[in-house]
């Protein structure tokens, strides 16, 4: 425990903005990761773990919507090829979700972790 503790020790970081936008920085749309965490009210006052927490679920709220709509368009249409293009898709998105649930799964214990051993 005595190597694990010094690298969780910044997990306790606090997010400032100048954090949101180094991170924000390294995505493929800088605007609108900066747009979309801005946004979330909790992720000015997080830890790291926390913000984690808040794109995880922010990226799962947007997946299952996104699905609905997929899901509630396969009987619109009479295409099989549009059909099996949803179908498809609708996986893709499925199995997104659930490795979505599977990362919330393995960074709940960090956030335990950070929130007992806070300084």
């Amino acid at each position: 425990m005595l190597f694990v503790a010094p690298s969780l020790a910044r997990l306790n970081v606090k997010v400032t903005k100048g954090v949101i936008n180094d991170i924000c920085s390294k995505t493929q749309n800088p605007s609108f990761c900066l747009g979309l965490l801005n946004q979330a009210p909790r992720a000015s006052t997080a830890d790291l773990p926390v913000l984690a927490k808040i794109t995880i679920d922010l990226a799962t709220s947007n997946a299952t919507e996104t699905l609905q709509i997929i899901q509630s368009s396969v009987p619109k249409t009479t295409n099989t090829k549009l059909k099996e293009g949803y179908a498809t898709c609708s996986e893709h998105y499925d199995n997104a979700i659930g490795d979505l649930g599977d990362a919330q799964q393995h960074l709940a214990p960090v956030i335990q972790w950070v929130s007992i051993y806070r300084p």
